[in-house]
């Protein structure tokens, strides 16, 4: 959010009435943004041939578990991503892979991720391969959103014996992936016409939309007790971390705070130079774009004491 600094309207806006100023000054601007979130990026730069690898990054929450078919791996000479990549891994570093035992396609590289926020949505997948003359052709991608029951295919790359950048290196997964809290992908070897020769996998990342909160207008009216507006009250508004800010009314006691984030509790406060408000503060859990968070002050001037 905005960093606030005291605002004063300008006088201009008194002379063109109520509902002109209402439309000048609170309109919406509610920002329903997606932001591309990176989930989990592999460099397997310290992946071992235990078939282990940590990821290089995962986002905050989100727990990804690396595991192959193979009970051994092979690591050998990686690459850097290319221009497709979510995130660049400018260090080539090594690859994990496995040597083909038979010429069989069962043999796969697996990444389990959990604690996934479920307001997701547009999944994609961006990885490398390489393979000796002999080894596995194809990777077909496949994924689960059931604990791994069951595996649909979601895509297909065909594997060179150099890290090409022609071949399809970002898969976007279906619909039926949006909004799961956990998610397997395969990637399964098929086609060797040897069986022994090696396929190696680099740079594994999955992305997906994640909603930004929305940011809306929030405001009201600061008026006496007859109705007319207070001018140069002042308004603190404290957000949901802590963070102060401040408006002033304008000639017509109207306020207003721009580009405040939705979905957190707002706490409001008012002064006056001679007013008194039986309600001085009021707390709004912020869900839509609102301009009527008001006060009513009493002149203090005129306040009898008995």
């Amino acid at each position: 959010m905005r960093d606030f600094s005291q605002r004063v309207f300008s006088g201009f806006a008194g002379k063109i009435g109520i509902v002109s100023l209402m439309a000048i000054c609170f309109a919406l601007f509610n920002l329903n943004i997606n932001a591309q979130t990176l989930l989990v990026n592999y460099d397997f730069n310290a992946a071992t041939t235990a078939c282990t690898a940590s990821p290089t990054s995962v986002a905050t929450g989100v727990t990804s578990v690396y595991s192959a078919s193979e009970t051994t791996c092979t690591t050998t000479n990686g690459t850097a991503t290319d221009s497709q990549a979510f995130t660049q891994n400018t260090t080539a570093g090594i690859t994990t892979g496995f040597n083909n035992s038979s010429a069989t396609p069962s043999k796969f590289f697996q990444f389990a991720l959990s604690n996934l926020p479920t307001n997701l949505s547009n999944y994609q997948v961006y990885f490398q391969s390489q393979r000796s003359s002999t080894g596995f052709t194809t990777l077909t991608l496949q994924y689960s959103i059931d604990g791994g029951a069951s595996f649909t295919p979601a895509g297909t790359q065909t594997v060179s014996t150099a890290f090409a950048t022609t071949t399809p290196l970002v898969f976007n997964l279906p619909a039926a992936v949006n909004n799961t809290s956990s998610l397997i992908i395969r990637l399964v070897a098929t086609g060797a016409t040897g069986t022994t020769g090696t396929i190696r996998l680099d740079n594994f990342q999955v992305q997906a939309l994640r909603p930004t909160a929305a940011l809306v207008n929030v405001g009201g009216r600061v008026t006496d007790s007859k109705g007319r507006g207070v001018s140069k009250a002042l308004v603190m508004m404290t957000d949901g971390n802590g963070n102060n800010y401040s408006a002033y009314t304008n000639s017509l006691g109207y306020y207003l705070f721009e580009e405040v984030e939705v979905g957190q509790t707002l706490i409001f406060n008012v002064q006056a130079k001679r007013y008194n408000f039986t309600q001085p503060t009021q707390v709004v859990s912020l869900t839509e774009e609102t301009v009527t968070v008001n006060f009513t002050g009493y002149d203090s001037r005129r306040l009898i004491n008995f």
